[in-house]
């Protein structure tokens, strides 16, 4: 569901995967609510289920980069850390039913945006962070 077509910029790519995790989750949102954040959420089964799919979402964008090389150990730990911002995200934004599907999306789809840059440009004092 959340592998948009090659056809579609990236960006636009980013923000149709997105929509459809968001889409997903707000149609299943027990299940989504019982795996993060709720009395399963600490079982060691799910909580495998939960990384093994922030592991999967994290390669898939990755993969969607394109990129000429390997992404770098910072690349692979901002995005990482941006799937269980948006894993942390979607569960509160199902609790409260708000704001707006369309402004989660806007706000994730910027974030991740947000993080790769920020990835590619966090040599900032000359250090080699790879």
């Amino acid at each position: 569901m959340t592998v948009p077509a090659r056809s579609l910029a990236l960006a636009e790519r980013l923000r149709v995967g997105i929509d459809a995790y968001l889409g997903y989750a707000e149609a299943h949102p027990h299940g989504f609510l019982t795996a993060y954040r709720g009395t399963l959420a600490g079982d060691p089964e799910v909580r495998a289920i939960v990384e093994e799919g922030r592991r999967r979402q994290s390669a898939r964008i990755l993969e969607m980069l394109e990129r000429d090389r390997a992404p770098t150990a910072l690349l692979r730990l901002a995005v990482y850390g941006w799937t269980a911002m948006a894993q942390a995200v979607t569960a509160d934004w199902l609790r409260r039913s708000e704001p707006r599907r369309e402004a989660v999306c806007d706000l994730l789809a910027n974030a991740l945006i947000g993080t790769l840059r920020a990835a590619a440009d966090v040599n900032l004092e000359g250090r080699d962070e790879r």
